[in-house]
């Protein structure tokens, strides 16, 4: 079984304040708030970065609840051994949320966990993790391939297909995202497969995630 928190990352930063977090840390932002799903000429009007689309798909929440749902992980180029240029690029310059739906957590290893991991024979030597899901199973990116992908150690640590490649993944987040908080979970799987078909297909996670309710 993999170890959760394997990753000691403790440079997190939120997008508002730019402070590091203190105090209370909250879960998974997989609540039951109604959000309103962009659209398309929004989002052709206004193109914006990863990072600014899943910020304004958080669920509106009173301002004393300060669960910090804005929190972005950091990473550096020791973090992300044998990623391509484009998604080192893209990690090290927008960084990932620290939460994100559906129960997904994103640490920044360092270079000895990662050899660690790969020594022990948890993953492979080509798989750079940056994260976990909510059962605990490691989830990164194979630099054989550039696909993203977790996997479930409760199944012998059997490789699940997530996205084709970092970029991909980074939208379907905000797509599910969107969806989840507008009551409306199972219809994006539509909308990721015309992002990426192979993620919609039955066996992946985005396929489970979105016909789990």
């Amino acid at each position: 079984m993999v170890a959760a928190g394997l990753a000691t990352d403790d440079r997190p930063h939120s997008a508002s304040s730019g402070r590091p977090r203190t105090g209370f840390q909250s879960g998974h932002p997989d609540f039951g708030y109604t959000r309103k799903i962009p659209t398309a000429a929004e989002m052709v009007v206004m193109p914006v970065s990863f990072k600014q689309r899943f910020l304004s798909g958080l669920p509106q929440t009173p301002p004393e609840m300060n669960l910090q749902l804005d929190e972005f992980v950091v990473f550096d180029e020791a973090s992300l051994p044998g990623l391509n240029d484009s998604a080192m690029c893209q990690l090290i310059e927008d960084g990932l949320p620290r939460h994100a739906p559906p129960f997904l957590s994103f640490s920044s290893y360092r270079a000895a966990e990662i050899e660690n991991l790969r020594a022990s024979g948890v993953v492979p030597e080509q798989f750079v993790p940056f994260g976990q899901n909510g059962s605990g199973d490691l989830l990164g990116i194979d630099a054989a391939t550039n696909e993203v992908i977790y996997f479930n150690h409760d199944d012998h640590n059997r490789r699940v297909f997530i996205n084709s490649t970092l970029g991909q993944f980074l939208e379907c987040l905000c797509i599910y995202q969107e969806h989840l908080h507008s009551g409306k979970t199972q219809s994006s799987l539509g909308a990721i497969a015309k992002v990426d078909p192979p993620a919609a297909k039955q066996g992946t996670m985005w396929h489970a995630e979105a016909l789990s309710d």
